[in-house]
């Protein structure tokens, strides 16, 4: 007997444990979802921080596009227009890249060197990836491949579905308890109406005795 109950507890005290960790991951991981959008912008915060810090300063500035803010991919691999000097100019490719005025200066260099022996593979087949999606889906296509929308922050519209679909049950939670008011409201007045007519049928009762009353009371002091 003893095995037994040692048996069933341990089996018991498994199966709860186990129940308690997946609640426990569960409600971490609701947790996580809920915050996704502010977790990946803080940790790409903390990565650009310790990119400033390890980079050299020519890899960190505006590289030639005026207003807005140089992106090395972009200008290395697209052309746009550039009013850094006050003339409008089309900037784009390697030899921009590279070049002090418009790119990135011996940085530039730097990181082309490394692109082509190390990150070469990469960059190939992201090569090969955009330029098959232009030729087979044209611009809409390749513009789904930019680098803006590969690095782009989480989408948030399963996020908003998610709450738009609560918000939405809550609504039809508030209408149901609204139908319900409105029917106990009905059942109310339908009972204040049967208590005004109960009570008026007794107050005309009580009125009718009271007459009688009166009329006997009348009779008797004549027939004195």
């Amino acid at each position: 007997m003893s095995i037994v109950v040692f048996v069933t507890f341990n089996v018991i005290l498994v199966i709860v444990m186990l129940n308690v960790l997946i609640a426990i991951v569960s409600d971490s991981y609701d947790k996580a979802v809920a915050r996704s959008r502010h977790l990946f912008l803080r940790s790409r915060l903390e990565l650009a921080a310790e990119l400033v810090l390890v980079l050299p300063p020519g890899l960190l500035r505006d590289a030639g596009f005026g207003l807005a803010r140089g992106d090395m991919l972009s200008l290395l691999l697209s052309s746009r227009e550039s009013r850094a000097d006050g003339t409008a100019r089309r900037i784009g490719g390697a030899r921009h890249f590279v070049s002090s005025r418009d790119g990135y200066g011996a940085a530039g260099c730097l990181f082309l060197l490394c692109a082509a022996t190390v990150f070469s593979p990469l960059t190939l087949v992201y090569a090969g990836v955009r330029f098959g999606a232009r030729r087979l889906g044209g611009d809409a296509a390749a513009a789904a491949t930019t680098p803006e929308r590969l690095l782009a922050t989480p989408d948030v519209k399963a996020d908003d579905d998610e709450y738009l679909g609560r918000i939405g049950e809550i609504e039809r939670i508030v209408s149901r308890g609204d139908e319900g008011l409105a029917e106990r409201q009905k059942r109310l007045d339908a009972k204040l109406d049967r208590l005004e007519a109960t009570v008026g049928e007794r107050f005309a009762e009580l009125a009718a005795k009271l007459d009688a009353v009166a009329a006997a009371a009348r009779r008797g002091e004549a027939g004195r």
